[in-house]
């Protein structure tokens, strides 16, 4: 497993960590935190973003320093780790005793946002049948995921594996929502929509090949993060208002195979 770590210095002091990872994968994933938690805690890896070497994420390109941990950096890790533990306890030790709770409010139903979708296709390979009104809510869905992992266009390990048949992605689509619903981002509200809707033909009578980029990849496909729904021979996926210019390159070079969709 080949791992690389990019560092990006907030505004506010802060830091986000990339982390460059071949294969990227679950399983990757999970063996990478076992070695990390020698480092820092558990918790504190939660927010680290994950992508392919071969498709970086451009504020990585533009502003990212790679960060090597050698075993004197374990040792000032576990020495920083101990500090934080004593401060936090003698903060603690200092506060005043928490005021008597307020006996609980009725309990009141949850609202998750809708149900998976109930569209199933009428025989394998079949084009998924969606009403207007559920287009638009992927399209939603899709949007607030993408703002949810803070604009990256570098594939997620949660979703990562699917594949682009009409059960797959229809499989995806409620597997994005549910992640969403559980991480409090589910776009019960529309939120404001940006970008434009591609339309990619899945099986040409002659294959494309065009260059990678960072946004396609050698698939010609973007990750599947982007994927809206199956249409007949056709993945209508969601392109980021940034990267509308590398949609164009490819419709210019491939129209028979790329081109621009009109919103639900």
């Amino acid at each position: 497993m080949s791992v690389i770590v990019h560092v990006v210095d907030r505004e506010d002091g802060g830091h986000r960590v990339f982390v460059a990872m071949s294969p990227l994968d679950q399983r990757a994933i999970v063996a990478l935190h076992a070695q990390l938690v020698r480092y820092v805690r558990p918790e504190e890896l939660a927010d680290m973003e994950y992508f392919d070497p071969a498709s970086p994420p451009r504020i990585v390109g533009r502003r990212g320093r790679v960060v090597q941990l050698r075993e004197r950096d374990r040792i000032a890790g576990r020495a920083v780790l101990e500090l934080r533990a004593k401060e936090r306890a003698e903060a603690i030790a200092r506060e005043p005793p928490p005021p008597p709770l307020p006996p609980p409010a009725p309990a009141r139903p949850i609202d998750r946002g809708p149900p998976p979708s109930t569209a199933k296709p009428a025989a394998r390979g079949a084009a998924i049948v969606l009403s207007k009104g559920e287009r638009a809510r992927i399209v939603d869905e899709v949007i607030a995921w993408y703002r949810h992992r803070r604009e990256t266009l570098s594939a997620s390990w949660e979703l990562a594996g699917s594949r682009s048949s009409s059960p797959d992605v229809l499989d995806l689509v409620d597997r994005r929502a549910a992640l969403l619903r559980d991480a409090g981002a589910y776009p019960h509200d529309p939120p404001e929509r940006s970008g434009r809707l591609l339309e990619i033909t899945i099986a040409p009578a002659e294959p494309v090949v065009l260059p990678h980029d960072v946004l396609f990849g050698g698939s010609g496909l973007p990750p599947c993060d982007f994927w809206c729904w199956r249409l007949d021979d056709s993945l209508v996926v969601w392109v980021p208002a940034p990267d509308l210019a590398l949609a164009e390159a490819r419709i210019a070079r491939a129209p028979d195979t790329y081109r621009w969709r009109a919103w639900p």
